[in-house]
């Protein structure tokens, strides 16, 4: 005879108290980072429910491996909707948002702009508009921090993705991008407005489609162009015009415009993160004399390449801290599109998954002190003990963010340049908090005011 043993019943997941009819969605649309930290006091593992769907938070690395990993085939980035069908005007069906065998197709495209031969390039047009944008920063006087910031970084993403076409028409590029991500952030913080279908004729919706337009219009004429032209510049633009598939077909105007738009509202985030690292070198001065060391005994006021990065450690650990507590994408989702288990529990399909970052960042099973400021946790011989997925801020799996490189060689360079240059410190007695915006990232509440001296 033989015996059959049954697993042990799973017990039931909790589910944090919700409202009649919207279950859990209003406590997130109010204040999302407070109910996925409250999610978390629940267990690792959390049902919640946005009207009448189900949605599962997990929020341990052995759970959100399993879901960007183990069962990565099993999930898609998200569920066609309403909600595609509104961010479809603006970023189209880029590598963000597309999914199955046209995302793997233009993952194999778009993979070599990435290479590092192109990110030496790309780290030199960083430093080279640096030096240029940061001639006009007034001394001594009060500043937003971050409009100098994104001012430049739209200009290094301009004219990476773009050539000096991008330079010439960077006030356009820069306008545009302003009104659609306002009219996105709108929608998305105004209840009313996320209830209301999203083609319905309200002054943010045209506001917003509007923008979407412009932007195709100005970006079109910027690919017919180099198509016309054929002159190779080193932009993106002119690389994903040369790249072809197994079928030695390449990429139609409306793939590149939708792989270049997710590139450039990508990149909108990097502003928030040098800010973020400004805030808390002003809070810790023992950091900042560190780094202003580190500048001067690898570059002794010269301007950082590429090729300086292995030397600039504690840079890139400066950065990488900021990147845990202020994570460029501080939530994933995923939609499950064929049933599997995590954690003993079932996910079918069409339910989602999401994991916060912002939350795992700063758990303290993984993280000592962890709303502490500390760059040297992430030393060779501390951060290997760190498990898989306690810090994924550009993601995980086979979805994992294709421009990390990018964004962590310009950071480092950025820091450097400016740093070697000037003292940033903060306007007395501000209080600080981090708001989601529209970019997604974590934005400084309200915007932080810095003094801007020469060092």
């Amino acid at each position: 005879m033989t015996s059959t043993s049954l697993r042990p019943p799973v017990a039931p997941l909790p589910e944090p108290k919700g409202y009649p009819l919207v279950g859990n969605a209003l406590d997130y649309r109010l204040h999302p980072l407070d109910f996925y930290t409250h999610c978390a006091e629940l267990g690792d593992m959390v049902r919640l429910r946005f009207g009448k769907h189900p949605v599962y938070f997990v929020n341990h690395p052995d759970l959100i491996k399993s879901v960007l990993v183990t069962h990565g085939a099993c999930f898609m980035g998200r569920a066609a909707g309403r909600e595609s069908r509104f961010f479809d005007p603006l970023f189209g069906h880029g590598l963000a948002v597309s999914e199955g065998t046209f995302w793997r197709r233009m993952r194999r495209l778009v993979q070599p702009v990435f290479q590092r031969q192109h990110l030496a390039a790309y780290g030199d047009i960083a430093v080279t508009l640096a030096q240029a944008e940061l001639a006009t920063w007034p001394r001594a006087q009060w500043l937003g921090i971050r409009d100098r910031t994104t001012r430049l970084t739209r200009k290094i993403v301009a004219k990476i993705c773009f050539g000096e076409a991008g330079i010439t028409h960077f006030t356009s590029i820069n306008t545009v991008l302003d009104a659609a991500l306002a009219e996105y952030d709108h929608r998305d913080r105004n209840w009313l407005l996320y209830l209301l279908p999203e083609h319905f004729p309200t002054p943010s919706n045209r506001r917003y489609q509007q923008a979407a337009k412009d932007l195709d219009v100005l970006l079109y004429d910027l690919i017919a162009t180099q198509r016309r032209t054929q002159a190779d510049d080193g932009s993106m633009l002119t690389q994903l015009l040369q790249v072809q598939d197994d079928t030695g077909a390449g990429m139609s105007d409306r793939e590149i415009r939708d792989e270049l738009v997710n590139v450039v509202i990508g990149h909108d985030t990097l502003s928030d993160v040098l800010g973020w690292a400004w805030w808390q070198m002003a809070q810790h001065p023992e950091v900042e004399a560190q780094l202003v060391a580190e500048w001067q005994t690898v570059l002794n006021g010269r301007s950082p390449t590429l090729a300086d990065l292995p030397q600039l450690t504690y840079t890139e650990r400066v950065i990488t801290e900021t990147l845990r507590l202020y994570p460029l994408a501080w939530v994933t989702g995923r939609v499950c599109t064929q049933a599997c288990e995590i954690d003993g529990h079932p996910i079918h399909p069409g339910e989602n998954v999401v994991m916060c970052q912002w939350v795992t960042h700063y758990d303290p099973r993984f993280f000592d002190q962890p709303h502490e400021f500390n760059p040297d946790r992430w030393a060779p011989e501390t951060a290997k003990h760190l498990p898989p997925y306690a810090y994924y801020p550009f993601g995980g799996g086979a979805r994992a963010c294709i421009g990390r490189g990018l964004t962590m060689m310009e950071t480092v360079l950025l820091l450097a340049e400016i740093g070697q240059r000037f003292c940033l410190h903060p306007f007395p007695h501000q209080t600080i908090t981090p708001h989601p915006g529209p970019s997604f990232s974590l934005r400084p509440q309200p915007a932080l005011q810095m003094e801007l001296l020469s060092r």
